[in-house]
Parts: structure tokens; C-alpha cells; sequence
């Protein structure tokens, strides 16, 4: 019995002409070996490397200020099993798969793991049934992982400077504490003011942030100390 993919297709916002690359997509293993046919693996290998190259050059050419380090440790916090599954269940995707009785009586389809795997597989398929143009097209714009990179790029900027600022004093046998002063507005809406010191034997330098969450606030406080003129005398 062949899969109506068509609201797939919709939602993809692709239709492919060679149809078996999508049904093998979503095809898994269980499947394949109850019915002796081709599963989704070899797709799911191929997947990965489109996904990798398609992601990095984005960051590649949008965070010009990051160095090989830092873009590796974003990519990785990009394309993972947990930002995958959620891709593939805005989509509804696992609800196409194919899964042997076993798998699907066990819920195969709710397994993040698969739901991963097969979202890698689908942008195999659509790479192998068009390009690279159109395949980082859809996962970009169409499927939304800009917003997605945008996102955790945020939450590593975020960190950073709390980083940087630790390995700079660690540096200088320094110690950092933080200390959460006050915070204003009602719970549902509040501003965090933080504290942060930097201690060198007798010298301190301390300076104060703030930010929606107590984090924010911390690195904010961190920043204007790791930017000041005083912690690189």
C-alpha cells in the first residue's frame, strides 16, 4: 500500500517526482525487515551530512565574529536529537513512517530518537530529488531552523561572556561571585539586577547588570566587567 504523502508534501512545501526516495524515508527498520525491502538508514546517513553541511554554511556566513571553535560548539548545539524530533513533530512526520507491528504497537513513532532519524532521511530524499539549493531553502526558510540557529546563537552568546570572563580571571588566579541584588515588576514580567565582583588579592573590580531572568542579569554584570580597561591592566 503506497503512503499519501500529499499534506506532507504541503507542509514540506515540496513535491517530490521520484516518489520511493520519500517513501524509503519513512520507511524504518522494522518495517523493512518484516516486508523485505529497502529501510530508511543508508537516507538517514546521507541526511546528516546535508544537514551538517547546510547549517554550517549558514553559520559559516552569518557569524563572521565566531571563531572554528565557537561554530562548532553552536552547530552541535543546533543539530542534535532533541532540536531534530521537534523539527519532525511540527510536521507531523513520524505519522507517515512505516514501522514493523513490534515497533509501532511500542510507540515507535513518539521515540525522539526515530523522529530525528526520519527528519534526516526526508531531507536525504528531498536533496537527492532536487539540490542543495532547494534542500537549504526548505530547511532554512520553509522549516524554520533559521529561527532555530538564530535561537540557540542567542542562548550561547548569552553564556559566553560569563565564559570568557571566568577563563580571563582563572587566568589571573582571580575569583568571580554573583549576587542577585533585587528585581522589580510583578512575576510575570520581572527585571533581575545583578552583582558581580572580581577579586585579585587586594584589587576588586565590580560592576552590575540586568536582564528578564536572573541569568540575563549575570551576563550582563559580566560583560561590562569582561569589556572594561580594569581587568586587562
Amino acid at each position: 500500500m503506497m503512503l499519501d504523502i500529499s499534506e506532507l508534501e504541503s507542509a514540506v512545501g515540496y513535491v517530490f517526482r521520484k516518489r520511493e526516495l520519500i517513501y524509503t524515508a519513512l520507511t524504518h527498520i522494522s518495517y523493512a525487515n518484516e516486508r523485505s525491502c529497502v529501510s530508511n538508514q543508508r537516507l538517514e546517513f546521507l541526511g546528516d551530512s546535508v544537514l551538517g553541511l547546510v547549517v554550517s554554511r549558514y553559520l559559516y556566513e552569518n557569524f563572521s565574529y565566531m571563531r572554528e571553535g565557537d561554530l562548532s560548539k553552536l552547530r552541535a548545539s543546533v543539530v542534535c536529537e532533541a532540536t531534530l524530533a521537534e523539527m519532525a513533530r511540527k510536521i507531523n512526520l513520524t505519522s507517515y513512517m512505516r514501522f514493523g507491528v513490534g515497533e509501532r504497537q511500542t510507540g515507535g513513532a513518539d521515540k525522539a530518537s526515530i523522529q530525528a532519524d526520519c527528519f534526516e532521511s526526508m531531507l536525504a530524499a528531498i536533496f537527492l530529488d532536487s539540490d542543495l539549493a532547494t534542500v537549504s531553502d526548505i530547511l532554512l526558510e520553509r522549516l524554520d531552523m533559521k529561527r532555530v540557529i538564530e535561537s540557540h546563537a542567542l542562548t550561547y552568546k548569552r553564556v559566553d561572556y560569563k565564559t570568557a570572563l571566568q577563563e580571563t580571571v582563572t587566568g589571573q588566579n582571580g575569583v568571580i561571585k554573583y549576587e542577585i541584588y533585587d528585581s522589580t515588576g510583578p512575576d510575570h514580567d520581572k527585571t533581575f539586577y545583578a552583582r558581580a565582583t572580581v577579586l585579585f588579592g587586594d584589587r576588586t573590580i565590580e560592576a552590575k547588570g540586568q536582564g528578564r531572568s536572573k541569568k540575563d542579569a549575570e551576563q550582563e554584570a559580566a560583560k561590562q566587567i569582561f569589556n572594561s580597561s580594569q581587568l586587562h591592566k
